[in-house]
This record gives C-alpha cells, structure tokens and sequence, in this order.
C-alpha cells in the first residue's frame, strides 16, 4: 500500500512538473499593417512601428512568445472578441460601447480628429464647411461615428463614403472624388508623407472635439 501511495505520488509530481515544464502558447496579437507610424511592413517581409515595438515589449516582460498578425482595422476587435487574439496592439479609442466588452490599457496616446485635404480645395476651418461635400471614413473606427453623429445633428448633408482599408481613402482625395478624409492626425500625417504629391496633401483640423485617449 505504502508502495502504491508512493508511485501514485511520484507519476502526480512527474506530471506537475511536466506541465509547469512546458512552455506557455506565444501571445496572439493584432495590428493593422497599414497604420504607419504604428505599424507598417519592413524588407524582410514582417511589420515594423512603435505598435509593434509595445507589443513585443509586452511580450518579453511577460516572459512569452509572441505573433503578431496584420489586417484591416474592421475585422480587429470582432476578432479578439472572438477569441483569435489575446490583445489588440493597434490603437484603439475607447468608447463606451467598446468598454463594455472590452479591457483597456491605461492611456499613452492622444489623437485628434482631422481631415486630409488637398491643396487647391475648398478651404475648411470648420465643419461647416464641408457641408454638402463627400468625405471619407474608414469602417468600425471612432472617427466614422463622430462624423456620422455630427453630420446628422447638424444636419451638414455630407456624403460619406466608407472604406475598409486605411490607404484606400488616399487616393479619394488626392483624385478629387472626395473633399476630404477624416482620420487621427499622426495617421493622416504619415499618409500625406507617402502620397505622389506630400506637400499638396494637408491635414488640417476643423474646430471639432479631439477623439477619446485611445489605448491598445
């Protein structure tokens, strides 16, 4: 009896110290690739950005591997949600709709809520002047309700067009099938820095509330 008890005991340590041996699952993180200076492809075929640089940190502090994947901004919170991704290392702007099922990090970003024009438009200081004008927006993105919300509180009557990739309202703007393309401002800064023309393509801001702190 004794015996037994004792080769029981010993399997059960044997196994508990396999286990604990074992190494942890890498961390499953998400950025959107396109969101320079955040995160943005490198030569060797991977992405690059302080994001990137955050959630590696994250990672090594934690003392676990970690994979970070890349794709359009839309999908990223319905698929931590999920339950493909442990985090989001994207910016993210806290709502209250999102905080209700969703855990943020304390804030280390603010943003404000611009638009990229190009040289030779319209002038907007405010608003209200671009009432009547098409902007564009990207999908599931804080900016894409404020201006929704505010469009139809001030009754501008502006044509919104949405688009599900970050780069795809660009080339809108810079063709003339939109007045402009509301995003943060360290986004549509380093979109206009990688356009053909930079110095034609201009953020400016238009006398409206900044965005929420965002938080990864």
């Amino acid at each position: 009896m004794t015996r037994f008890v004792f080769s029981t005991t010993a399997a059960v340590l044997l196994l508990a110290t396999s286990v604990y041996a074992q190494e942890p699952p890498p961390l499953r993180a998400a950025v959107d690739g396109t969101f320079a200076p955040h995160a943005f492809p490198n030569l060797s075929g991977g992405y690059q950005g302080f994001n990137v640089d955050l959630a590696n940190e994250i990672a090594a502090r934690l003392r676990r591997k970690i994979v970070i994947d890349a794709a359009q901004f839309s999908g990223l919170v319905p698929a931590m949600q999920a339950g493909t991704y442990d985090f989001l290392a994207a910016p993210t702007t806290v709502t209250k709709e999102r905080a209700e099922s969703m855990l943020f990090t304390e804030g280390y970003l603010n943003t404000d809520f611009q638009f990229l024009i190009k040289k030779g438009s319209p002038k907007v200081v405010k608003l209200e002047d671009l009432k009547g004008k098409t902007v564009v927006a990207q999908a599931n993105t804080n900016n894409l309700e404020q201006i929704t919300a505010l469009n139809t509180a001030q009754n501008l009557g502006i044509n919104i067009l949405v688009v599900n990739y970050f780069r795809e309202g660009l080339p809108m703007v810079e063709t003339g099938r939109a007045t402009a393309f509301v995003m943060d401002d360290i986004l549509l800064s380093s979109l206009a820095a990688s356009s053909k023309s930079p110095r034609d393509m201009r953020p400016r801001s238009a006398r409206i509330r900044p965005a929420p702190r965002s938080s990864c």
